[in-house]
């Protein structure tokens, strides 16, 4: 292989939180080679047009696999991280500022690890682990925030607007009434 491979599916507007009784089915392309699958949920993300940034890096080999985003639209949003690399590369560590959700492997077969980090600025994000030398994947992307509506009240000439993101403070700045 000349480097392992990693993917995303999202699912926006699912219907509630899953439970330890539902059932997720993953069916792969072709039926050769170790397969690892993970399924989280990010509550709070926008119910449409959720993805704001997506990134990813491939390495033939190395130790320190890293992929970085672009600008995010938003302070606010939720980065997942994907790494999946070969056996030879050992359990990765590393990914300051993210936690882990997950971490895949089994015998001699690649490590899948899944992790996510709430962002606090707009500035990109960069995901690098640590492992022994060898091939690898990684998938970044950001999830924006949805949008909790509001009531404002505006007395005398001019608008009012009133909104906030889930996760971020609101506040109005100048005079009125």
């Amino acid at each position: 292989t000349a480097n392992e491979f990693a993917d995303a599916w999202i699912a926006l507007n699912t219907a509630g939180s899953l439970t330890t009784s539902d059932t997720i089915t993953v069916t792969w392309s072709s039926a050769t080679g170790t397969k690892n699958g993970v399924a989280f949920g990010c509550p709070g993300v926008a119910a449409s047009g959720a993805v704001d940034q997506d990134a990813t890096e491939n390495q033939a080999s190395g130790t320190a696999p890293s992929v970085t985003t672009g600008t995010l639209s938003h302070a606010t949003e939720m980065a997942m991280a994907i790494a999946n690399n070969a056996n030879g590369g050992g359990s990765p560590t590393g990914a300051a500022g993210f936690t882990e959700i997950a971490q895949l492997h089994t015998s001699t077969n690649s490590y899948t690890t899944v992790a996510y980090q709430a962002t606090s600025a707009t500035t990109a994000v960069t995901c690098l682990i640590g492992i022994a030398s060898a091939t690898a994947s990684m998938i970044l992307f950001t999830l924006l925030p949805a949008t909790v509506p509001g009531t404002a009240s505006l007395s005398g000439a001019g608008t009012a607007v009133a909104g906030a993101v889930q996760g971020a403070a609101a506040s109005l700045a100048g005079a009125g009434s």
